[in-house]
């Protein structure tokens, strides 16, 4: 059963919002929902920073339901100075959790959201 969106009833903002990391290595950058908001992720960036070496990265959500993750990419492989571009939409609400997962390399990772505030 899908959780119930936030009231609509009364004023409300929307904001577009970023959040980034730099050399990510064998780490996770997430995107955390919270209570009123609809996060509507517009992209997803993962860059491999090592000339060298591919990359392995798992972009994944965690619903509010307490079910297990749900996999948008599954240990996709990202070749050496390559770039992952993501622009399937996907909401994020309460408790829901967006996670981008990147293994041994250095990655820089750039998500970009918009944040609809019915607080």
């Amino acid at each position: 059963m899908a959780a119930a969106n936030p009231s609509t009833i009364g004023t409300g903002t929307e904001v577009l919002r970023r959040k980034f990391g730099h050399a990510i290595s064998n780490s996770t950058l997430q995107v955390d929902g919270v209570a009123d908001h609809i996060f509507t992720i517009l992209s997803i960036v993962v860059c491999n920073l090592d000339n060298s070496n591919a990359e392995i990265i798992s972009v994944y959500v965690d619903p509010d339901t307490g079910t297990d993750n749900i996999y948008l990419v599954n240990s996709a492989p990202l070749p050496a100075s390559g770039t992952w571009v993501f622009t399937e939409k996907v909401v994020v609400t309460n408790t829901d959790k967006l996670f981008v997962f990147t293994s041994a390399g250095d990655c820089d990772v750039y998500i970009t959201y918009i944040d609809q505030d019915f607080s």
